[in-house]
């Protein structure tokens, strides 16, 4: 992997984490390609959604914003092209 490609993926994640910590609705949907589909384990139950329906769920959760949270990537791995 290239910097360029790490300095480029680093981005995205840090963008990602400040629209999270800020629910900025445009910052999120960029970090997501149009037709992602989000999967996770939210209480105990699968959740597969789309952007769209990931975005309305954090606008929805209404958390104080958090202008500088902490986070550091550990690990890089990229194991094949998509």
């Amino acid at each position: 992997m290239s910097q360029t490609d790490e300095r480029q993926i680093n981005a995205v994640v840090e963008s990602y984490v400040l629209a999270m910590s800020t629910a900025d609705q445009e910052k999120l949907r960029t970090a997501f390609h149009a037709s992602a589909s989000i999967i996770g384990n939210f209480q105990g139950a699968v959740e597969w959604l789309s952007v769209d329906g990931y975005v309305g769920e954090v606008m929805g959760a209404d958390l104080a914003p958090n202008n500088s949270p902490n986070w550091k990537i550990l690990l890089l791995d990229i194991t094949a092209d998509a």
